[in-house]
Formats: structure tokens, sequence, C-alpha cells
């Protein structure tokens, strides 16, 4: 008997010239295995697949989030990126490998295999079945199918402006079976649940943590992925608080100038307009809807109210300014212009005799002196250092307590 010896060249030689008979095998052996599964078998994308049909068919879940394309505050819409990651076994598709050159997995185009029509529950647009054509799904030859389905989401969630901006928000992605109740197709978590999958950060946003939980209603598995959403307050600090922070100390600075410029009413006014304004800007941002008053938003209408108060009193200031002296100035008026204006010597009344009770004769004052030479300009001059600094601290104290009450998450009503 004569042996044959082969070398190492001879046997590379031989698999090179082999290999694509081994691909051959295995493209005609995947052909004939689609042909088995759903030809053959008549295998039917409207029936679900399970021996016993009085058996559920049991879902996993998981969630991918890819990224937050917007949160509309005023429609309350969150608009979100991801991809579900959909596992149950298909009782019609499982095979023996061994049988089919070692094949254990194939791809498979999603509309040509029964899918659980999970839908978004929470969604505000019409329900549309998930996936677009091109995407397969994985079959395995246990009967496994994994399904991940690609999609722009649009939620509602309830937005809590109380805190703006400052605020946090909690917003859930909801997922049901349109058609099926648990006694048919039950929904669970999978094992990643709730995670992120190459993540763009958003520009107002920043995802706190995410949390996934499920309940029942009316016999269906509701799936919820929750997200805790703290929004970026560095641009409204910067473009809205701080100016109206700025703006709010005007307020007290009308008191500052003379009754006689003539500026009085127009500065007060030009004060109101701004903060109008300020308000308007913030109005468009906040839900009109709310049920909630936003600490920010009772801030500025309280400094509207205290521009509008400084706007009636400097009026009343002018009118009593050009108020020709006809007699002496009552008692309480002296008193009080004495008080004030003593220690600034503002007015040819600031001397330091005391003023005495038995220097005055019932409602109109009867001093001998300095004290005749006091008029209603001098009283203007007297309220308007007491109003400014009124108005100075009641802006400095609102301010604080808006601020720490925004920034640390307490109701104001």
């Amino acid at each position: 008997m004569v042996g044959f010896k082969y070398s190492s060249q001879d046997i590379l030689l031989l698999a090179l010239v082999c290999l694509p008979y081994v691909y051959g095998q295995s493209g005609l052996e995947l052909v004939r295995l689609k042909n088995e599964l759903f030809v053959t078998q008549n295998y039917n994308t409207k029936v679900r697949p399970v021996d016993d049909q009085s058996q559920a068919i049991v879902v996993n879940v998981d969630f991918a989030l890819v990224g937050i394309n917007s949160f509309s505050d005023s429609d309350q819409i969150l608009t979100t990126t991801g991809y579900l990651t959909v596992k149950w076994i298909d009782q019609s598709l499982d095979w023996i490998s061994s049988n089919y050159d070692g094949i254990t997995n194939m791809l498979v185009p999603q509309d040509e295999i029964w899918k659980p029509d999970i839908t978004l529950d929470n969604g505000v647009s019409s329900k549309t079945s998930m996936g677009q054509k091109f995407i397969q799904a994985t079959v395995e030859s246990t009967g496994q199918v994994t399904w991940s389905p690609y999609e722009v989401f649009e939620t509602s969630c309830s937005v809590n402006i109380v805190h703006f901006p400052f605020d946090k928000q909690v917003c859930d992605i909801k997922f049901i079976t349109y058609m099926y109740d648990d006694s048919k197709v039950r929904l669970q978590i999978g094992t990643q649940g709730f995670y992120l999958s190459n993540f763009e950060k958003n520009g107002k946003w920043d995802i706190e943590s995410m949390t996934t939980s499920s309940e029942t209603i009316n016999g269906k598995t509701v799936i919820s992925f929750t997200m805790n959403l703290q929004r970026k307050s560095s641009f409204y600090m910067l473009f809205l608080i701080l100016p109206a922070i700025l703006l709010s100390l005007l307020n007290a600075f009308v008191f500052v100038l003379p009754a006689g410029s003539g500026e009085k009413v127009g500065y007060t006014i030009a004060v109101f307009l701004s903060y109008a304004l300020f308000y308007t800007i913030l109005s468009e941002s906040l839900p009109q809807n709310s049920d909630d008053i936003s600490t920010v938003a009772a801030y500025l209408f309280f400094m509207m109210f205290l521009s509008t108060l400084a706007t009636i009193v400097t009026i009343i200031e002018l009118r009593i300014y050009n108020k020709p002296k006809t007699g002496r100035l009552p008692v309480n008026i002296v008193r009080f212009v004495k008080f004030v204006l003593h220690q600034r010597c503002m007015c040819s009344c600031c001397f330091k005799e005391d003023f005495m009770d038995e220097h005055t004769d019932g409602e109109w004052t009867k001093v001998i002196g300095p004290w005749l030479d006091c008029d209603w300009k001098d009283f203007v001059d007297a309220l308007d250092f007491i109003l400014f600094w009124a108005f100075l601290i009641c802006t400095a104290v609102s301010t604080a307590v808006c601020l720490v009450m925004a920034s640390s998450l307490t109701p104001l009503f």
C-alpha cells in the first residue's frame, strides 16, 4: 500500500480551494432553514407563536435612551430618542442547529415574524406600529427573538414650574400592548431596564436618575421608564434673574431724584414698562395651563406692584411739592420733618432746639423762630428719605426670600 504525504503548503492550498464550498454550503443551509420555518411550516405572522394558545407569551422589555431632543415647557411635551430591546420566545421558530450546518441564529425582517403590539401609552400623537421596515429581528435556534425598534418618542409630561428655573421634573415613557391583555401577552421589565446608550447630553436638562416600574391597568401591564430631570439654571440666572434683580433696585432710587427735577414720573414709568417686558418674556417660557405659580413670576409681579406703588406715590408727592403754602404746617407734619431732617441739616428748620408741646396751640404751630420756615417741599424731601429706605429694604428682603425658596424647592404657596 502506497502512502501519501502532504506538505504544509499542500494543506493550505487545499483549504483555500475548499473554503468557497464551505461558505456556499452555509448559505444554502440558511435558505433551506428559512424555507423550512416560514414556507413548509406555513408560518403566520397574525397568530401568536405558542403551541398552547391558552398560555401567555412573556415579553421582556428594556429601553435604551440615546438623547433628549427637546422639552417644551409650554406644551408639556418631552421628545426623546431611543430604542427598545424586546425579547420573547417564538415556539414556531426553533430548530436544531446541527441539522443546518451549525446555524445558531439568523436575521429576519421584522414584518416577516409575529411581534407584540407594543405601543407608546402616554404619547401625544396617534398610535402607530413601532419600528421601521428596514429593521431586522434576531432569531436564535432556541426560538428566542430579539427585536430593537429605534424611535423618536413624543410623550406628555406634567410640568411643575413653582421653582423655575431651579425646578426638577419627573417624566415617564410608558409602553403597553394595544390589543393583547396579560392573558395573551404579558410585558415585564428586562434585565437591563432603563439605561443610557451613547447618550448625547442636552443643553437645558440633566438626568439625575432613571427608574423602571410596572403596573397592571385594566388587565394589561404598563411598563414605565421614569426620568428625573434637573433644569440647567445658568442661562436663566444670567439673562433673566440677575437683570430682574438689578432692575428691582431702580424702584427705590426714584426717591433719590429731587422732586423739582421733573424726571421722577418718567423714571417710574420706564421702570414699570421694563418689568412688564420681563414678565411677558417669562410668561412665554412657562406652561399656559399650569395650576402652579412660578416663584420668579410671583417675584416679578411683586416688583411690578412696587413699581406701580412708586409711580402713584411719586405723583402724589409732586402734587404736594407744588402746593402753595397758605399757612403754617400741621404740627404732626412739622414733627415728622424735624425727626427726619434734623440730623441731615437739609432745611432751615433743622436746629437743635427741642420741639415742646407748649409751643403749640390747637392744630397749628405757634412756634417762634425757625419752625415757621418749614414748607411742603421739606415734607416731600423727608418723605423721600423714608420711602427710599423702605423700598430698598422691601426689595432686598423679597429678593432674598424668593431666591432661597426657589433654590431650596420649598413651595411658595
